[in-house]
């Protein structure tokens, strides 16, 4: 019993690292995408920045402890925040935006750990439009020298439109479905839409890409919930079991539309929160 139960706790411990390391790409990909594109950093500013980025990348790429990933990645980060906090002469808007990754990257470590041990992530309203428009700029920025373009629908004029859940879940699901729609239209001059219809009840979050499609078996096997690796970069399936379980916390539904050669659509049916 004993034994078991410390390859449990193991195993445990190896998807949490699995976990924090998907996520924490899309964001340290932004971060080094900063380090050569804003204008409103100094060259010492851009300088410093790629020299945290490629500590943070050094320690995502060899880190097999998960303590310790937690620990160097924390530690770098601390200095990393603290930096661009005090750092004079930048653009506000260049340092929200570095902060706003380094804080994504910090609560990153915290929540899969938490999400693996309990299902109960700590609920808020989150206006989703907020957090639509923060992981499309970043998905913009981390996909800057792509050949296809991101685009923000929706069917109301309205700024703020609200749900209940974990704003971290959330967005997270976001960053993975747009992952995915990115993948799918890597190889083409493509688009990837996102698209919101709102009921007086209901919230329809559409993600629609022009890529290359589902298979129709792959298709059927996501359909019933089965997680597919095949044909995946560097997610390993994780994406796609992150975003079902997100939008079971989050009581909603998902239907999956594909046609191989011509692109893709995932639609989220989600409760409205007043």
């Amino acid at each position: 019993m004993i034994i078991q139960t410390a390859a449990m706790q193991k195993d445990n411990s190896t998807k949490t690292m699995k976990m924090m390391k998907h996520d924490i790409r899309s964001p340290l990909s932004c971060l080094m995408m900063c380090s050569n594109f804003s204008l409103g950093l100094r060259n010492a500013d851009k300088e410093s920045l790629l020299n945290f980025t490629e500590q943070l990348l050094k320690i995502l790429d060899s880190a097999t402890d998960p303590d310790l990933f937690i620990r160097d990645m924390t530690i770098t980060l601390d200095l990393c925040k603290s930096y661009f906090n005090q750092a004079p002469l930048i653009l506000s808007y260049d340092k929200e935006t570095i902060l706003r990754y380094i804080d994504r990257m910090a609560r990153t470590l915290i929540s899969p750990a938490r999400q693996l041990k309990s299902s109960s992530l700590k609920n808020n309203e989150i206006n989703i439009i907020t957090s639509i428009n923060n992981i499309l700029l970043e998905k913009k920025l981390e996909h800057l020298n792509s050949n296809f373009k991101f685009f923000f629908t929706k069917s109301e004029d309205i700024e703020n439109l609200f749900i209940s859940g974990s704003i971290d879940d959330f967005e997270r699901m976001l960053s993975n479905l747009l992952n995915n729609a990115a993948e799918a239209c890597s190889d083409v001059a493509g688009a990837v839409l996102i698209h919101l219809d709102v009921t007086d009840k209901l919230i329809y979050l559409i993600i629609e890409d022009n890529g290359k499609g589902i298979p129709s078996d792959v298709l059927q096997q996501l359909r019933n919930g089965i997680s597919i690796t095949s044909g995946k970069e560097n997610g390993q399936g994780i994406g796609i079991v992150q975003i079902r379980g997100a939008i079971s916390r989050l009581n909603g539904q998902l239907t999956i539309r594909s046609d191989v050669g011509h692109g893709s659509k995932f639609i989220i049916a989600i409760n409205r929160s007043f």
